[in-house]
Parts: structure tokens; C-alpha cells; sequence
């Protein structure tokens, strides 16, 4: 197939005052389907493929400040590199290349297939480097062939561009071309996203979390089933926000205790490869704990037989070889211990190894001899789980030069097998590249393992397994890795490859992984997500008031003759606080750009009854307690003040965030409908996904396209004759408002009038500059036009 080199030059980009060689920005890509019908095709001149069309853009708004000193390195670059393309590097505008650039090429090129696209990721990767600072070419002397000179640009993190919007401006979808949910990236502690998305596709531990649910103020699985039911009720590649989860991370004191927890996103690509590593098997450890006990406490041992290792600890004499004890245990997962020697082993003879150990242990009491004397400990496994879990270790040298080792031999018996360079690779040469042309890895795509009678394992790729013992075959189903930044050595991103439907092995060729997770080949078909029914243990009793709670409330539980039920309509509205503020800084022509999103909390959470005889009374009024630090309550808007979620403070109905979200949740799942001002916002910090059906937002209902969205206090001073929001938001007052301009819509629409009205409030909110007027003549003038009130 002829493959096409494009030389995307923007032309609309030519910085004024600049000759267009000196702007010159080429970017090289393989497209084998571009061949434009009745044009000439010219000879490629890199030599990448025998035909070749070029596309010339020239570069506008991006280069404006270049200066002779940047076309003399960029010079200096291209007589290294010996290609004809200059590679201009601004600081300051280099990111928003990336971006606009990397945009059009996933337009252009969505069609291509994982090989096609592997072979564009290969050219670009072997000319740039895609970080939050562009690298020149580091010199073949002075690095080494176990990091690459580049990461290719799959592995690198997204920088995220806040628009006028914060992240509603940010088109996330245009970087996920695939049907599956993504997890936002910017928030604190978000490195364990790619964790997350591991477990998450683990069938057998995704359906262990989902079913836990527990009455703890604040639970670690409970907040991760809530995430993977988020992550199961989003439709396509839509973004799923982890930030309830990240909470009860950071407030976790073991978590705390054991490093996880960083203050923000920056500690994490500051922090040295190694820490990271160490941090990322860490965390993985931590988590499978935490479900690993709760699935027990509920009496359960569906985590024992998904990921449980069943192991026989015997120790003996060294004497008389007699055994002193037995004991009987769960392992999680399996740490690999590595040989002292780097000659050519299999990765399952390696993985045998570990999961089978002996060693020397201090005196004991032997009951048979009667004295102490030396003993020998041995560790065996006796049952093999539906998915085991790899943790390589890689955070000392020796092994991660062990790994470059065993890279180095697969990629020699690839290359003498293929005959495709004709020598051996040495270790000045480009390990990583030369394996990803050979599509090779240490780590297998597949292993089998058999248990033996004796409680032995045998494995390997040159083992003859027998008929004798169990025998089981697994498949790679993920692989987390830690991106490395070759310039500095620090962690740059996180990234894992999970298998769902066909896998690339191609994209698991980088120097070392984390964590490997293998699933046996029998349980592969079970389907996920999976979606289970409404947890039992969420009823009506969520609704009554907290225990403890002092004082007046100012809502009215639900009594028995209150049950909700599909259909009904509950108004609701939330408010929130924020722990972090945004971050900005200068930008392009030195206006002030948002660089770091502000991280927000759930405050208060009202919801009123839409049915009944008690229609318009919240039956839901929670303040949200936070025994974090808020730095702006941000009191005009939210109706919250200093002390109002403090729980020595409060005067206010407190309860945590978790039960909150079980009472909505709860609504949701029974079918509800619900109605309000901008609910999207309020569910997604809620975490929780309302199917579109259960959903009436106002802000929608009175709009009409091209026009500019109408605010809650408008539209309930034009149609309701009330002033709102005067001094603060109040979720109660808002709540109720929402519910009565609804019925207000249903009315127009019960009329044939809902255009023309429309047409004519937005002509008044235009005329007033789309506030409301102070004084009630104003209002009664304006009102006039609509005939209901």
C-alpha cells in the first residue's frame, strides 16, 4: 500500500513581518488513503514512502515574537536531524500549536486503522517530543538505550486549555475518538486515573465493587462503586469527573500514612520516576486491600476468587526436614523477584519463580529434635484467580536494567528470526525504537501455568506442560506504566493499555511497566460493564434526619404515604464552596489565562417535592460537612457561610456527602423525574448520571438558538413576580422557583405559545441588559407582555 507524506505548513499562520522559509513548521505523517484523484505525485524527499503529496499551510498567530536567535537553533536542529524542516520553538505559544495542530490531524485521519496510526505515531515521535517544554534531540552519547529519546505521543498527558468557561470550553471528546468514558485529568491525585480505568475493566472486581454498599460516613470502595456506576451510565466517550473519590482518597489518613496522597496534580510530575513507580504499585496495593476487606466483612469471597491468590506457608527443619507449622493465607497479587544474573529468561519462568519462594530462616524449636535449629521457609500458591496482578517492582536500577536486559534479547531473536537489520542490537543503539518496529515485548500477550499435585507451578515459554494438575491460561488484559520525561527523569504522565476488543501490542513497547494484570482465558467473556439493580440497601430510611441533629429542620422527611415513584417530580438544586481557587497567569498578548481549574465541594443539597399534598416543600435540605480547609465559601453565591459545614459549628441539618448522594441516587434510580436551573453542573459535582429522559432544565426549556441563556433570577421575576437571589443564592428558594416555571412552560405549551413568548422575553432581557430591574414599576411594565400573570 503507498503511503502519502503531508507537510502540514499553516499558511494562515505566517507571522507578520516573517519570510516564509524562516516559519517554515512541517509535520510528517504516513496516509495511505490521501492520494488526491488526477494531482501528480512527487517523490518523498524524507525517503519515507516512494510516492508523496504535499499539503502547504503556512504558519499566522503563533510565531509573532520569533527572533533571529530562534531561526538560528532551529537552524542548528535541522543541520543535527539532517531533514529539511525547521522546528521553531516559542515557549509561549508552543502548547497551542499542539493542540490546534494534533486537533485537525485526529479530523484528517480518524479513519485510519491501530497499524496505519502506529506508523503515523512512529514519525512524528521520531522528530518531536510532545511535553509541556519542547526537547532538542539529545545526543546519542549521551544516553542510554533504556530510555527513549522521545515519548511518543499517545503517552503524553493532554495539557487542557481553559476557555471562557473553565472546562465546559475544552472539547474532551475531540481527544477520545473511541466509545469509552474518560476520567478528568487536572484534579489533584488524578495519576491514579489510569488505575481507576484498570480496575474498571475487571470484569469479576468490577462487579465486587458495584455490589458494596456500607453504612460508613465515608468508605474508599463506596465511593469507587459510585464512580464505576457513573462510568457505567455514561454514554460514548463522555467525561466522567472523579473528584468524590479523589476526596475520600486525600481524607483517608492510611492513605495519608502511606504516601498517596499528594496536594496537588504538579507534586506528582515533580516527584522522581522512581517515587512514582513505587506510588503507583502502592496506591494499587492499597485499593485491592480495601475492597479485599470489604468484600470479606460482608461475608463474602467473590474478591478471593477474582484476585485473591490462595497460598501454603510451611516452614521446616533443616535438620530433620520435619515441618514445625503450616499456615494458610490470601495474597494479593504477586511481586516479581528477579534472578541476580541478566541471561535470557521468560518472563513466566520469572513469574514461577516469585510466586513460589524459599529462603532461610532464624532457629526455631523443632518438636522433633528437640532443639532450635535453622529453618527453611517456603511459600507455595494453591489456587490461581481470575485475574493476577503483576507488580514488577521497577524502582531500583538493578531491576529496571534487568528489564533492558531481557528487551535487548527478545529484540535479538526478532531480529536474527526477521533478518530485518541484519545484526544484533548493541546497547548504543535504539532499543525501544528498533522494538517497536519489530512489534516485540518481554512482557507476553499470553501465558500459560500449571499447578502441579505437589502445589508446584510450572510455566514458560520453553516449558512442556503435562496433563497432570490444573492448568490455566491467561491473557493480557492491562498494563499501567509511568512515563518518564528523558530530559529530566521526573514523571511526566501515568498511562495504562487495557485490552477491550482488539489489543496493540505495538503500544506496549515502553521501557518498563508498573503493574501487569492477567485474566484467565475462561472468564475473558464476561461483558463489561455490568449493571446491576438498585442496591437494596437504599431506601426510605436514607431520607430521615441524621442522628444526633439538635435544633429545627428546615425540610420535611418523607413519611410512608410518601414513597417516590417513576414519574414523580423532585426540584432540585445544589450549591457549592471551593477548597482550591483557580490559578491563572499571563497569556498571549498578556491577558490572564486560566491555567489550573478551582477545585470545588458539594456545600448544600435541596430537593423539593413535585408531587403530593405537600407539592413545594423540600423534603431534602443537607449541608454537606467538610472538615477540609475552604478557601472561599464564596457566600454570594451559594448561600454558605464560615461555620455553616463545620460540625462543631453547625446549626444547620449536616450529614456527608455519601449519604446525600445515596438519597439522590436513590431518586434516580426509581425513576424521578427532576427539574431545575442548570443541572448538569449540580450532577456532575454530585457524581452521580441522570438519564436524559428524568431531566427538565429550565435554563433549556426557556431558550431559543443563537440567543444567550437566561438566568434563574430573570426568569423568575418576568413569569413569577419574585425577586430571588437578592442577597445570596438559597437552594431551597431556587429549587421551588424551577418547579413553578415549569408548570409556567407547560402552560405556554398547553397554549401553542412557548416561541412567542420566548421571543418576547428575550427581547425585554436584551433591552435591560438581561438583569433584573430594582424598581417595581420597571418590572410591572415589562411583565405586561406575558398574559398569565
Amino acid at each position: 500500500m503507498d503511503n502519502f507524506r503531508f507537510n502540514l505548513m499553516a499558511n494562515e499562520f505566517q507571522p507578520q513581518g516573517s519570510t516564509t522559509k524562516n516559519s517554515l513548521f512541517s509535520f510528517n505523517i504516513l496516509a495511505p488513503e490521501f492520494q488526491p484523484e488526477g494531482k501528480t505525485i512527487q517523490t518523498s524527499a524524507m525517503g519515507m514512502a516512494e510516492q508523496s503529496h504535499k499539503f502547504n499551510l503556512f504558519a499566522d498567530e503563533f510565531y509573532p515574537e520569533i527572533n533571529n536567535n530562534d531561526i538560528e537553533e532551529a537552524h542548528k536542529w535541522d543541520q543535527h536531524t539532517s531533514q529539511q524542516m525547521f522546528h521553531l520553538f516559542c515557549s509561549d505559544h508552543s502548547l497551542r500549536i499542539r493542540s490546534e495542530i494534533q486537533t485537525k490531524l485526529e479530523k484528517e485521519y480518524a479513519t485510519l486503522t491501530n497499524n496505519e496510526f502506529e506508523d503515523v505515531n512512529k514519525m512524528f515521535s521520531s522528530h518531536y517530543s510532545y511535553g509541556e517544554e519542547e526537547a532538542l534531540p539529545v545526543s546519542e552519547n549521551s544516553s542510554t538505550s533504556f530510555t527513549p529519546k522521545l515519548i511518543p505521543e499517545l503517552y503524553h498527558k493532554v495539557p487542557i486549555v481553559f476557555g471562557k468557561f473553565g472546562m465546559d470550553s475544552f472539547d474532551f471528546e475531540e481527544h477520545n475518538p473511541t466509545s469509552l468514558c474518560g476520567l478528568q485529568g487536572c484534579l489533584p491525585n488524578a495519576y491514579c486515573n489510569a488505575m481507576i480505568q484498570a480496575l474498571y475493566y475487571q470484569a469479576g472486581l468490577h462487579q465486587v465493587v458495584l455490589g458494596h454498599c456500607c453504612d460508613m460516613d465515608t468508605c474508599l470502595v463506596c465511593e469507587l462503586s459510585f464512580l464505576f456506576h457513573m462510568m457505567d451510565q455514561k454514554s460514548g466517550n463522555q467525561l466522567v469527573q472523579p473528584h468524590n473519590f479523589l476526596r475520600a482518597l486525600r481524607t483517608n489518613t492510611e492513605a495519608v500514612a502511606r504516601g498517596l496522597v499528594f496536594p496537588n496534580s504538579d507534586s506528582v510530575t515533580a516527584s522522581s520516576s522512581r517515587d512514582i513507580i513505587q506510588v503507583v504499585q502502592n496506591w494499587h496495593k492499597f485499593i485491592l486491600e480495601q475492597i479485599a476487606v470489604a468484600s470479606r466483612d460482608n461475608g463474602s469471597n467473590a474478591f478471593d476468587h477474582s484476585c485473591g491468590l490462595e497460598t501454603v506457608t510451611v516452614t521446616t527443619c533443616t535438620n530433620c526436614q520435619s515441618c514445625i507449622s503450616v499456615q494458610s493465607g490470601q495474597q494479593i497479587g504477586c511481586d516479581l523477584v528477579y534472578p541476580q544474573d541478566s541471561t535470557r529468561i521468560s518472563f513466566e519462568d520469572v513469574l514461577c519463580s516469585s510466586l513460589e519462594s524459599s529462603k532461610a530462616m532464624r532457629s526455631a524449636l523443632c518438636s522433633h529434635c528437640g532443639h532450635f535449629q535453622p529453618t527453611n521457609l517456603s511459600h507455595s500458591v494453591q489456587s490461581l484467580p481470575e485475574s493476577l496482578t503483576v507488580y514488577t517492582g521497577c524502582n531500583e536500577s538493578v531491576t529496571s536494567a534487568f528489564w533492558e536486559q531481557q528487551s535487548v534479547h527478545v529484540a535479538n531473536e526478532a531480529t536474527l528470526t526477521a533478518n530485518v537489520y541484519g545484526s544484533k542490537v548493541d546497547q548504543d543503539g535504539d532499543l525501544w525504537d528498533q522494538m517497536r518496529e519489530l512489534d516485540v515485548s518481554w512482557i507476553p500477550e499470553s501465558l500459560k501455568l500449571q499447578r502441579l499435585a505437589d502445589g508446584t507451578l510450572k510455566g514458560g515459554a520453553k516449558t512442556t506442560l503435562n496433563e497432570d494438575g490444573e492448568q490455566v491460561e491467561y491473557e493480557l488484559q492491562s498494563v499501567c506504566f509511568t512515563i518518564v520525561d528523558p530530559q529530566t527523569g521526573k514523571a511526566s504522565n501515568v498511562v495504562t493499555a487495557i485490552k477491550v476488543g482488539a489489543f496493540n501490542s505495538a503500544r506496549l513497547v515502553l521501557p518498563v511497566p508498573s503493574i501487569l494484570v492477567y485474566r484467565r482465558v475462561e472468564y475473558n467473556e464476561v461483558s463489561v460493564p455490568f449493571h446491576p439493580k438498585p442496591s437494596p440497601s437504599i431506601g426510605l430510611d436514607i431520607f430521615q434526619p441524621s442522628q444526633g441533629h439538635e435544633g429545627p429542620l428546615s425540610f420535611c422527611p418523607l413519611d410512608d404515604n410518601e414513597v417516590p415513584r417513576a414519574g414523580d417530580l423532585v426540584a432540585l438544586d445544589a450549591e457549592f464552596v471551593t477548597l482550591t481557587p483557580e490559578e491563572k497567569s499571563p497569556g498571549r498578548n498578556r491577558r490572564l489565562i486560566t491555567v489550573k481549574a478551582a477545585v470545588r465541594l458539594v456545600g448544600r443539597v435541596t430537593c423539593v417535592q413535585g408531587w403530593g399534598p405537600r407539592r413545594g416543600v423540600p423534603f431534602i435540605d443537607d449541608h454537606i460537612s467538610c472538615e477540609e480547609e475552604i478557601s472561599d465559601y464564596v457566600s454570594k453565591y451559594s448561600g454558605i457561610f464560615p461555620g455553616d459545614l463545620d460540625p462543631t459549628q453547625s446549626s444547620h441539618h449536616l450529614t456527608s456527602l455519601k449519604r446525600t448522594y445515596k438519597k439522590v441516587r436513590h431518586l434516580v434510580d426509581v425513576g424521578c423525574i427532576f427539574v431545575g436551573h442548570g443541572l448538569k453542573n449540580d450532577f456532575d459535582m454530585l457524581g452521580i448520571v441522570v438519564p436524559s429522559d428524568q431531566v427538565v432544565d429550565t435554563v433549556h426549556l426557556f431558550h431559543l438558538p443563537h440567543w444567550r441563556l437566561l438566568s434563574l433570577k430573570f426568569l423568575a421575576w418576568y413569569f413569577l413576580d419574585k425577586h430571588i437571589q437578592k442577597e445570596c443564592h438559597n437552594s431551597n428558594e431556587d429549587a421551588v422557583a424551577a418547579l413553578e416555571l415549569y408548570q409556567i412552560y407547560l402552560d405556554l405549551e398547553a397554549q401553542g405559545t412557548v416561541k412567542a413568548t420566548l421571543a418576547k422575553v428575550l427581547d425585554q432581557a436584551r433591552l435591560l441588559n438581561w438583569k433584573v430591574p430594582h424598581l417595581q414599576a420597571n418590572c410591572v411594565a415589562f411583565r405586561s407582555t406575558y398574559l398569565l400573570y
